[in-house]
């Protein structure tokens, strides 16, 4: 009787597939088949990066989805207001960041200094106790 481990020591030892940068799987060929965020699978299956401040992209030049705190035009990405997470252009913020707040043009302001958190420039969250 031959044992489970003479068995599995004689099988030739598979080559794991080393990934080039930015893939993050690939085939036992070395392919890549898809790619880390801010890069693109090209036509040679590489990963190449994305147009700046993008994470999701087609090519270098069409992106799909911006980084968390920028805004996309025309396939493009570019940077929200100060202190906003999310907007919809360069004037309409759509969600702060933390230590601001949304202000009456929909616009995000900073947060008193005293404050950890705020609603407005009267009623902030100081230490979890409300002012």
């Amino acid at each position: 009787m031959i044992s489970l481990i003479a068995i599995l020591f004689s099988l030739p030892a598979l080559a794991l597939a080393a990934c080039s940068a930015n893939c993050l799987t690939c085939t036992s060929g070395n392919q890549c088949s898809s790619c880390g965020t801010g890069y693109y699978l090209n036509s040679t299956r590489n990963c190449e990066a994305c147009a700046p401040f993008c994470d999701k992209c087609f090519n270098s030049s069409y992106c799909y989805q911006c980084q968390l705190g920028h805004q996309m035009t025309n396939q493009t990405c570019s940077s929200c207001p100060s202190w906003c997470s999310t907007c919809l252009n360069s004037t309409f913020c759509t969600s702060c960041s933390p230590h601001a707040y949304m202000n009456s043009i929909n616009l995000c302001s900073e947060c008193p200094s005293n404050c950890s958190t705020c609603l407005n420039t009267t009623y902030c969250t100081i230490l979890g106790t409300i002012k």
